[in-house]
């Protein structure tokens, strides 16, 4: 356990108090966990063992570019850090309370084996998150019911195999929902700040806080800093070049420019499984930081001739 995640509860008498009563909460979950695993039919299994994927780095490396082609620069690189937030506190959270998966305590229930501790539900904090970022810019009753059922199978799913509790959902949907509110009104009063700084001492702020992250010596600090600082790269040249490009039209972006780029990262995937080289640290820094690079630049130009390039003034950083 880590010390320093631990500094906010000195108490130890308080903190003993609390982490028997999750643990009691959690245990209570054990029987519904049960009660599900009798559903099974073979279709619903292989369905709900399909929203697994949700919970994975390859549906990532499918969102990010889908936001960053649809949505532009600007909500690309706000939702990107959003997620990097995301991940560095559901693990920050996960190794302050230390509270063991299901599989752990009954062995039977473990449809699907993770690592690492299982409050808060990482899965149920990114699904909330996505939820509550879908209705707060689109609007409509659509995004209400897409939201929610979309963040209720996701929840459903992980209680389902075996690798949450009921509890562990609940915390992860607090999480969410507290990532929601700084999204909406810490992150503008940090973009007021940075409005007035040049292109040049945003990207050095943000390569020190990426750097600070980078060399805390934990794998998940060092994967989303990595990738974090390809992207910080990419939109650095974007600006500081003063690139912009032609307008094109929703199908275009929706049957080209997201499939190209899409598939620019598997790319680089399949490069990396193939290409290897020492010292692995190394290795893996430059996977990672080349993916952010896609995302953050090429996911543009791999959708145009060069040529086609024009140099002017772009919307902040």
């Amino acid at each position: 356990m880590n010390v320093w995640l631990r500094l906010a509860l000195k108490d130890h008498s308080d903190n003993t108090l609390i982490m028997q009563y999750l643990i009691h909460l959690r245990d209570s979950g054990m029987g519904l966990i049960h009660f599900v695993q009798k559903w099974n039919s073979t279709y619903f299994f292989e369905f709900v063992k399909f929203l697994n994927y949700f919970d994975t780095k390859y549906f990532y490396f499918i969102l990010f570019p889908v936001i960053w082609m649809l949505f532009g620069t600007y909500y690309g690189r706000r939702i990107f850090f959003l997620f990097y937030l995301c991940g560095i506190s559901n693990h920050a959270l996960k190794q302050l309370f230390a509270l063991v998966r299901p599989f752990h305590d009954d062995p039977s229930v473990g449809i699907v084996k993770l690592g690492g501790y299982g409050f808060p539900s990482g899965a149920a904090q990114s699904s909330i998150l996505l939820c509550a970022l879908l209705i707060y810019h689109w609007k409509n009753k659509w995004a209400w019911l897409i939201g929610i059922a979309y963040t209720l199978l996701i929840s459903f799913s992980r209680i389902y195999l075996g690798v949450h509790y009921p509890l562990d959902i609940y915390g992860g949907w607090i999480a969410g929902a507290v990532l929601f509110v700084i999204y909406v009104y810490l992150f503008p009063q940090i973009e007021r700040v940075f409005n007035k700084t040049s292109h040049l001492g945003k990207f050095i702020t943000y390569l020190a806080f990426l750097g600070l992250t980078f060399f805390l010596h934990l794998p998940i600090f060092f994967y989303y800093s990595s990738m974090a600082i390809g992207m910080v790269v990419g939109v650095f040249l974007i600006q500081h070049l003063k690139i912009s490009f032609p307008k094109t039209s929703l199908l275009i972006k929706i049957l080209v420019q997201v499939p190209i780029s899409i598939l620019g990262l598997f790319l680089i995937i399949l490069c990396n499984h193939t290409i290897s080289f020492k010292p692995a640290f190394l290795h893996d820094f430059l996977f990672l930081a080349i993916l952010g690079f896609w995302i953050g630049y090429p996911v543009y130009y791999s959708s145009y001739i060069p040529r086609l390039f024009k140099r002017n003034s772009k919307k902040g950083f």
